[in-house]
């Protein structure tokens, strides 16, 4: 109980000095707090000695400027369905030692629809809990599977991150045979899926624990 009134007596008078120390732009902070941001979190284990040489971006979208700022001398495979992005995939490939692939990252090699927004970032391959006004626009995109993807790749260490609106779980399917020589995965995980059929967090987890 004495211990619980000093870490809320702490707490409290960090408050009250951060409040007065915001008014100098400055802040007071846990020394061994875990990395708070993305580009943090990656300077983490870049200081743990951890630097890819090959990075996988799975959902590329408009970009992931902080993996390409962190790993400028890494390869990378980016992997996005939407032909809209590919300029920035061009782009992304002139700029890093990169190759891209116009596709949707799935369990099997072939073709699927995918649900194509106004806010294209946030399109998917299911539909929305709200319902068909919330769903897009259908189209039909080719699909490859990472264990295709990698099967001839011998770079070691490997990153791989995956932000896919919902499909994490088709992925991670599509990868089985990889997942043994993928050191490090990124994911954007919804703690409760929005996503008609999408997995929530815990699947993913349990996914993860399985494979």
């Amino acid at each position: 109980m004495i211990r619980l009134q000093i870490r809320a007596a702490i707490k409290y008078t960090v408050s009250v000095l951060n409040r007065m120390l915001a008014t100098l732009g400055l802040r007071l902070v846990q020394a061994n707090r875990p990395p708070r941001s993305f580009a943090q979190f990656l300077s983490h284990i870049d200081d743990l000695g951890f630097r890819p040489s090959l990075v996988v971006d799975i959902g590329v979208a408009h970009g992931t400027p902080e993996l390409y700022e962190a790993y400028p001398k890494s390869k990378f495979i980016l992997i996005e369905p939407l032909i809209e992005f590919e300029p920035t995939l061009r782009t992304l490939c002139e700029r890093l030692d990169a190759e891209y692939i116009l596709a949707s990252a799935d369990e099997l090699t072939g073709e699927t629809e995918i649900h194509v927004h106004d806010d294209l970032g946030g399109s998917s391959l299911f539909g929305e809990v709200e319902g068909a006004l919330a769903d897009g626009k259908k189209r039909k995109v080719r699909t490859v599977c990472l264990d295709d993807v990698l099967s001839e790749r011998t770079e070691r260490p490997v990153l791989l991150k995956i932000d896919v609106q919902g499909a994490e779980l088709r992925v991670l399917a599509g990868a089985r045979r990889s997942l043994d020589r993928i050191d490090i995965i990124i994911m954007e995980v919804a703690l409760v899926s929005s996503m008609e059929g999408g997995p929530d967090f815990f699947d993913v987890i349990k996914f993860m624990k399985d494979a």
